[in-house]
């Protein structure tokens, strides 16, 4: 045997690790070699959910197997054990997920050499004798083994390349101070991402992999837990592991690099500290010591000069906080990250990372005054920061602070063309050449997203979104939304849970997609965020529009509003009302459209308004009052305060200018058309189409389909004045062929409905009555009686 093998021991079995063995009792049992390392896999991870694709990937790495292989092993291995799949003693099947191992393991080290027996005739003389030449014996052995260590290591500088992954421990904190638990850490991972040459793995994806082992997402991460994080991970390269101590009035700090597969420590470094001050400005020493040792180029070091604390912070409580807002950022809980985060610019009023995080804070509460202000006084402190710092930080106020999208792509692109493995970095780029119009930068840039974070639910829930608005694609967005699921089943968003529904709407299952809605409002829907108990409700009001049940419809957008009421840091109560006002006005309550819609242009400012006033300007032109809603068009065009949205958007100037070019174009090809002007009125209809193309909805915008269908629908009924049927029809179809939009699109679906109905009546103007009579089948089959 090996020096240092493992047995573990179950029930009346004994496991012998790297001999391929399993006994009971005197028995030994054969294993193939194949079925042994799936259950030491088993083993290995006793008590926790093994995923089948855990198995097949760590088992059958580079080699092609399917599920029905691993159930053969699973068959084996219960065989060798006696173990009932039904009543089981030792592996749990969970079904469509994986497997567990049940039965407690105990786990011995055994070492190489066996214990020295006396024979009769042994006497003292040779037991000296004996004991010397062991001695000299195990001194060579130690020797030999430790010439080997340092031929290994350092010649090969343990396989550490430039761009490898280290992943860093919470540090072991013995000094009974709070202050340490996070703070440590943080400064270490910021002081070492400096680097051009190490890549540190950052939080997220830490949270990603505990999230698939199932454990608690504030687990301390210490060196064996790192291991095993590395090793599930596969790819992160060295583990470094932290820890503090205090002696009387004095501390030590002390790192050490460990070979992850071997559990070695490569190299330990450690110093004494005489007080805290003096904590940061030694991590930064470190920093470099281990950045040297990872065989970084000493040309970098002349650009870290300046230590941590003179650039990013010198307070270890702003710090400390600073890391417990990052980690509530992690799991969407933005009201403890706010607070956190504010008690951390408290401390340091020039920490300029704080504020910048802050910022997206406010945007995810929808306070857009706030989160300008905190991005802009983040890019002012900016100035003595390291780039990695600095240009994340220029960007994140460009793009979401002044809403200037090229202006943030140009500080994102100096940022990754020094740190190309930056996650952030590479998801706002994205998103801001997703704003700027830009969609194959935006997947080129989404796609190294998802290689640096594979696991992250997030990513495959946006991949989802892509495929369903840009691709059309529903059977790939159901794939990445069950993906989504898969990583995370408590997902805290609304549409993941939706997306089958929404299936089975877009084929006309109405009674599974009604089921599906049913299950969730019984089940899912409280246990969401509570923002997302709230936008779930309008998504859910477009199913019961789709089908013609307003009264559905109407109930829950108004428990959206008793929601919003409840909650009101979200700002979101402008909105939920514009979506009921606007529902009013698609099922003839025009009274109440008119009430609630005039109070949402009193109450609320910028984009909000924008928007009421813009539908009720449309409404007062289509209804033959010009003179009035010419008077409401000067209002919202002197509307420039920038107001809360309900999610993350992009930089919201622009989309208020949008918003308000598009709305005038509406007006003025309503007039035109009043007028009988029709070639004026086709050319203002163009211009609003032209301005929000399909390609834009809705993902990361604030504006949305609504208008752009209500200028196809003014557009084709000019085409039907004018006896253009072909034209009236191709309008009409555009509505049609953009069914995708109707989910998420306030009172789309009945307007997407409708569009059914005056296709078929154009159809029949036409003299093609089998294709006018498909689109009235098709209406009457959505029961929709109005």
């Amino acid at each position: 045997m090996n020096q240092d093998a493992k047995i573990y021991k179950f029930g009346n079995f004994t496991f012998g690790v790297k001999e391929y063995y399993l006994s009971k009792g005197k028995e030994k049992l054969y294993l193939r070699p194949k079925t042994y390392e799936t259950l030491l896999y088993l083993i290995e991870h006793h008590g926790n959910l093994v995923k089948k694709d855990d198995i097949l990937e760590n088992v059958w790495s580079g080699t092609f197997v399917t599920e029905n292989t691993l159930t053969q092993c699973i068959k084996e291995i219960r065989e060798k054990l006696d173990d009932d799949a039904a009543n089981p003693r030792y592996i749990k099947t969970i079904p469509r997920l994986g497997y567990k191992f049940i039965a407690p393991v105990k786990e011995e080290v055994i070492g190489q050499f066996l214990p020295y027996k006396k024979s009769k005739h042994f006497s003292s003389k040779n037991s000296r004798s004996s004991k010397k030449k062991i001695s000299i014996f195990l001194l060579a052995v130690l020797l030999v083994a430790a010439i080997i260590f340092l031929i290994r290591y350092s010649e090969s500088g343990f396989n550490f390349a430039e761009r490898n992954w280290v992943l860093i421990t919470d540090f072991d904190n013995q000094t009974g101070e709070e202050v340490f638990e996070s703070a440590l850490r943080t400064a270490l991972e910021m002081e070492l991402s400096n680097s051009e040459y190490v890549n540190v793995v950052p939080r997220g994806r830490v949270h990603d992999i505990l999230n698939l082992m199932r454990e608690e997402p504030d687990k301390k991460i210490d060196r064996d837990l790192g291991r095993e994080i590395m090793l599930r991970d596969g790819n992160i390269q060295i583990l470094l592991s932290g820890s503090i101590y205090k002696i009387g009035n004095t501390y030590s700090l002390s790192l050490a690099l460990i070979e992850p597969v071997k559990n070695i420590i490569i190299k330990s470094f450690s110093q004494g500290i005489n007080n805290r001050q003096e904590i940061l400005p030694v991590i930064s020493k470190l920093a470099i010591s281990i950045r040297r040792e990872l065989g970084e180029s000493l040309k970098n070091f002349p650009k870290v000069e300046v230590p941590f604390e003179k650039v990013t912070t010198a307070s270890l409580k702003a710090l400390n906080f600073y890391s417990k807002g990052v980690y509530y950022i992690n799991l969407f809980n933005m009201d403890r990250a706010e607070y956190f985060l504010n008690q951390a610019v408290q401390y340091d009023t020039t920490f300029a990372m704080g504020y910048t995080l802050l910022g997206f804070v406010d945007l995810w509460h929808s306070d857009l005054p706030k989160g300008k202000a905190d991005f802009e006084r983040a890019a002012k402190l900016a100035i003595n920061l390291s780039d990695r710092e600095k240009f994340f930080i220029l960007g994140s106020n460009a793009m979401y602070g002044t809403g200037d999208y090229k202006k943030g792509i140009e500080y994102y692109e100096l940022l990754l063309d020094v740190y190309p493995d930056d996650y952030w970095g590479n998801e706002n780029i994205s998103l801001a050449y997703l704003g700027n119009g830009d969609i194959k930068q935006y997947r080129k840039y989404k796609k190294i997203c998802e290689n640096l974070r594979p696991n992250y639910f997030i990513n495959h829930s946006d991949k989802g979104l892509f495929s369903l608005y840009y691709d059309r694609n529903i059977d790939e967005a159901n794939k990445e939304f069950s993906r989504a699921l898969e990583l995370n089943p408590d997902y805290p968003f609304e549409f993941v849970y939706l997306i089958g529904a929404f299936l089975d709407w877009m084929h006309e299952d109405f009674d599974s997609a009604n089921t599906k809605i049913s299950d969730f409002l019984s089940f899912r829907i409280n246990k969401l965020i509570p923002m997302s108990q709230i936008t779930s409700r309008w998504y859910l009001s477009h199913f019961f529009l789709f089908e013609g049940k307003y009264d559905e419809a109407v109930k829950l957008l108004e428990e959206s509003i008793t929601l919003s009421k409840q909650l009101p840091k979200s700002k979101l109560l402008p909105w939920a009302q514009l979506e009921l006002a606007l529902v009013y006005w698609e099922i003839g309550r025009t009274e109440q459209f008119k009430s609630l819609i005039k109070s949402i242009s009193d109450n609320s400012v910028g984009m909000t308004r924008v928007k009421a006033l813009g539908w009720l300007t449309i409404w007062y032109a289509q209804t033959g009052n010009i003179d009035y809603a010419k008077k409401l068009l000067d209002e919202l065009k002197n509307e420039n305060r920038l107001a809360p949205v309900g999610i993350i958007q992009v930089p919201i100037p622009n989309e208020l200018k949008k918003a308000k070019l598009a709305f005038s174009y509406q007006l003025e090809g309503e007039i035109a058309n009043a007028n009988s002007d029709y070639k004026k009125a086709i050319d203002y209809f163009k211009k609003v189409i032209k301005l929000v193309p399909s390609s834009e909805l809705p993902i990361l915008t604030a504006f949305d389909s609504r208008i752009r269908w209500t200028a196809l629908k003014s557009l084709a009924r000019v085409y039907e004045n004018m006896g253009n049927w072909d034209s009236a029809i191709a309008a009409y179809q555009k509505i049609i062929d953009e069914k995708t939009s109707t989910i998420t699109v306030p009172a789309a679906s009945s307007i997407w409905v409708k569009s059914l109905l005056s296709m078929s009546e154009v159809l029949e103007k036409q003299g093609n009555y089998t294709k006018a009579k498909f689109y009235q089948e098709k209406y009457r089959r959505l029961r929709i009686d109005e």
